[in-house]
């Protein structure tokens, strides 16, 4: 009898909440990972709720909201924010590669900790988060 649990190459969970949602799912499950999909009715939730009842302190979140990090207790919001915020639907093909390549180079873990933000010409830029 096999065990349950984790599957060979999983990463870990992530939870998205951004405007291009069904691409970001995608390419965290080719990625890896298994992908937490914020409910429409959800999105209006104030930002620390928003993070309490997805990220649970465990996962990390990528969102559209820059500014998100802000309201983050340790112990109940993201563990790490990944910010795809402000981008035009040219340049997106761009920031989707950047977060598929920053996914596919990260588990859940290594994330942890840390804030990145992925802007319209792709690059990257990691900031450690205040605890």
């Amino acid at each position: 009898m096999p065990k349950k649990g984790k599957k060979t190459g999983q990463k870990g969970k992530v939870v998205v909440d951004v405007k291009y949602e069904i691409q970001i799912s995608a390419i965290a499950r080719q990625s890896g990972y298994i992908p937490i999909n914020i409910p429409p009715l959800d999105h209006n939730l104030l930002d620390s709720l928003l993070l309490e009842k997805y990220a649970k302190g465990s996962y990390p979140i990528v969102t559209g909201d820059k500014k998100m990090y802000k309201e983050n207790p340790p112990e109940k919001g993201a563990t790490a924010f990944i910010s795809v915020s402000n981008v035009s639907q040219e340049s997106m093909e761009i920031v989707l590669l950047s977060l598929r390549t920053l996914l596919n180079n990260n588990t859940a873990r290594t994330l942890a900790g840390k804030r990145y933000e992925i802007s319209e010409n792709g690059e990257t830029t990691v900031f450690k988060l205040e605890i």
